[in-house]
């Protein structure tokens, strides 16, 4: 069973003892005790719910087709998306794609949680990235979750309390999402249906536009007019206010997050994106910090992600460099890795080097390192989220 307690004292101790006692030194040379480590540390993880606001959960067979992609308004296109763009292999600038080999069969939700130390995370799917009907691939994928979920004796979470729950009892869970709405395609009576399997978490957009209806205008969206989200796109979300599902407007136009914004009225999240100055080909994909503060101001939660960032103490200082942006009450973890990827970088587990002990662990180990307290880092590791989450689907 999941235990961060154990997780904690045997992968990050004897990782943290590996990387300042490396075999070469010779047996000579070895300290006699192992090396200090913060005594907040342990602590931090046993009252924290590490979550990851953005990851794509792919169980075998169920993965999306990677090749499509692209701009293009309502039926529009579908591209080559070639690799190091977003979700593909490699992606990620500074990412060393020389180790993006095959490592071994692929595990399961449960052990995959495991081995980044995370409470839970958004599980999506690119259903703008499937041949067909999106609605028929969405409810296929869902499927393929459930299965999965079963043969570990997960489920998802719904409510707050149900990740509390994950975190009280070590027994990791999800929270269902979706990277883009293109199921709807312009039946807003989907959403019910969709929410009656699980779904707490809708990205509206990603990069292409719903094959019927436009919901808004999104980056990358080559017929772009500048209108922010569309009449239908409000519906969309007061459709998610209503029903109980956490609003997404990650990949919005700015216009199009705050447009969405002023409809919602409470806590949402912005799932994905990184502090501006990042590298050139995401910059279209960063926040400027009038913009971080716009969205934090109408109660919004930005999830920064791993891309470009090799190691814990470069992606923390994303991370700070958000919080100097938005306030650390609106930041939070938003990888956009694959949780059950064999690939070594692409995988949440291996998204950064030198993590011996799992993800989440060493990302809190580097911020009580960098000065964080305690009380910053149990918000910005999922708390904030949780807030939101909270907001949107309590009383549902």
């Amino acid at each position: 069973m999941f235990s961060r307690r154990v997780f904690f004292r045997g992968a990050l101790g004897a990782g943290a003892l590996a990387l300042v006692n490396p075999p070469w030194l010779g047996a000579q040379t070895q300290p006699t005790t192992a090396p200090s480590v913060d005594p907040r540390l342990e602590q931090v993880l046993k009252s924290a719910i590490g979550f990851d606001m953005h990851n794509h959960v792919y169980p075998v067979g169920s993965e999306p087709d990677m090749r499509m992609g692209g701009g293009g308004g309502p039926g529009g296109p579908a591209g080559d998306r070639g690799p190091g763009r977003d979700g593909g292999p490699g992606a990620g600038p500074g990412r060393d794609n020389s180790k993006s080999a095959i490592t071994g069969p692929p595990p399961g939700i449960a052990e995959a949680l495991r081995q980044t130390g995370l409470t839970a995370v958004c599980a999506t799917f690119k259903v703008d990235f499937v041949r067909g009907d999106p609605m028929e691939a969405f409810v296929r994928w869902l499927d393929t979750v459930d299965a999965a979920l079963a043969a570990d004796k997960l489920s998802r979470a719904l409510k707050l309390t149900d990740l509390e729950r994950a975190r009280d009892q070590a027994k990791p869970t999800i929270v269902q999402g979706t990277e883009g709405g293109h199921f709807i395609a312009g039946e807003l009576g989907r959403l019910e249906k969709v929410y009656a399997r699980g779904l707490r978490q809708m990205q509206m957009f990603h990069d292409r536009d719903d094959t019927v209806k436009s919901m808004g205008d999104f980056i990358g969206n080559r017929g772009a007019t500048g209108g922010g989200l569309t009449a239908f796109g409000a519906d969309v979300v007061r459709e998610c206010l209503r029903l109980g599902i956490l609003v997404d407007l990650a990949h919005g136009t700015f216009k199009t997050v705050m447009d969405g914004a002023k409809i919602v009225n409470q806590p949402f999240v912005v799932s994905h994106v990184a502090p501006s100055g990042g590298p050139p080909m995401m910059r279209e994909r960063t926040l400027e910090k009038e913009q971080a503060r716009a969205i934090a101001d109408a109660g919004g939660v930005i999830g920064v992600w791993t891309k470009g960032q090799l190691t814990p103490a470069q992606y923390v200082q994303q991370l700070q460099a958000m919080i100097e942006m938005a306030g650390v009450d609106h930041v939070g973890i938003g990888t956009d890795t694959d949780l059950l990827s064999t690939r070594s970088g692409q995988s949440t587990a291996t998204a950064l080097h030198d993590a011996p002990g799992g993800f989440f662990p060493a990302i809190v180990a580097e911020m009580l390192r960098q000065g964080f307290s305690s009380e910053d880092i149990l918000k910005v590791g999922g708390g904030n989220y949780c807030r939101a989450f909270d907001a949107a689907t309590r009383g549902h």
